[in-house]
């Protein structure tokens, strides 16, 4: 461009047709002027992207290998060797990618296809696998049960992991002997079946507190308190009237606890006793009624003479305690001390030194 510059520079270029010049004026030669467009940053950037990418599109046309050093076999091979363990039985992470109505596919990061069929997705009977809480993003750790021998589509279980933990949920409450709480949801000649911690357990009418039939307990809920926890024979055995004699309700026998009490009821009670190693408190509003049955007829005039009704029981137990303490003073004379007709511990009188044939204090 330079030199093309230099080349003209000195040239002169001829009038315009029809131009005139001043007479006189001397003849001044007329020079070219070249120059170059400048960019903008914007617009160089946008040139460099245009230019990259067309080397890239020629690349791709012409050798799209070029430079990879994974190739489509390799990539085969890896997937095939992934450390995933599918046997029986195992334990595997996955997320649910879509549901039907027979079940849920579940991404387990392997070639091999799973499947969770809807009556592995929990302990309760349902008939929408969305009832269950499995919906398409949930992750979470299925068992492996199965292999469709036909197309090698791993069959999963949520069930199986819940039924191991109920299990040894039901065996920790045998082992802390708490009452707990059991829907009957069938029955036959011999009792009823409850719903316990997600399983089927058995109460026979044997110990049941009240006669009646299983029509009658359907649906119903009864404090229930554990027997049998057997996990290997399957055998899941309750108690409903052993869970009733430890009851501290009321003096009446309570056929189902929820006629009697409900979550959010404000409740006045007796502390009982205090495990500290179990970190429990025993309860009653039994010992606060003022005649036996009050909680199941009048609750609100238990809460109302809940008070007076402590004040008594404690009064009781004062005086318990005294004639225990004044028979053990019977095998002690010298102590000098009596129980009054009223409980109190006191000197010994001279009426009573003479039944006693002891002597009285001066």
């Amino acid at each position: 461009m330079a030199s093309l510059v230099q080349h003209v520079a000195g040239l002169a270029c001829p009038p315009l047709s029809g131009a005139s010049r001043r007479p006189g004026a001397p003849m001044r030669p007329s020079a070219l002027v070249c120059g170059t467009y400048v960019l903008s940053k914007d617009e160089k950037e946008r040139e460099r992207m245009r230019t990259l990418f067309d080397e890239a599109s020629e690349r791709c046309r012409t050798a799209p290998m070029e430079g990879i050093t994974f190739s489509p076999e390799d990539l085969e091979s890896a997937v095939e060797t992934t450390d995933i363990d599918t046997d029986i039985g195992s334990l595997i992470k996955g997320t649910v990618f879509m549901t039907t109505s027979n079940g849920a596919f579940i991404d387990i990061q392997s070639k091999a296809t799973a499947f969770l069929p809807i009556d592995e997705a929990c302990l309760l009977d349902i008939d929408n696998i969305e009832e269950a809480g499995i919906r398409p993003g949930l992750v979470e750790q299925f068992m492996i049960i199965d292999e469709n021998p036909n197309d090698e589509t791993l069959i999963l279980s949520l069930q199986s992991i819940q039924q191991d933990l109920a299990w040894e949920r039901c065996r920790q409450l045998q082992a802390e002997d708490v009452v707990i709480t059991g829907k009957v949801i069938g029955g036959n000649k011999g009792g009823v079946v409850a719903l316990v911690e997600g399983l089927k357990a058995f109460v026979p009418f044997s110990q049941v507190s009240s006669k009646t039939t299983a029509e009658e307990l359907l649906d119903k809920e009864l404090p229930l308190k554990f027997v049998e926890v057997d996990e290997e024979q399957g055998r899941l055995v309750l108690s409903n009237r052993k869970a009733m004699a430890d009851s501290q309700i009321s003096h009446d026998r309570v056929a189902d606890i929820s006629t009697v009490l409900q979550p959010g009821d404000t409740l006045k009670v007796m502390i009982l006793s205090h495990d500290r190693e179990r970190g429990r408190v025993s309860l009653s509003t039994k010992k606060l009624e003022p005649t036996p049955g009050d909680m199941i007829r009048n609750p609100k005039l238990v809460f109302e003479k809940a008070d007076e009704m402590a004040q008594i029981f404690r009064q009781r137990i004062a005086q318990a305690e005294a004639m225990a303490r004044a028979d053990m003073l019977r095998f002690q004379p010298e102590s000098g001390l009596s129980l009054s007709s009223e409980g109190i511990l006191g000197p010994l009188s001279s009426d009573t030194a003479q039944e006693e044939g002891l002597p009285a204090d001066e």
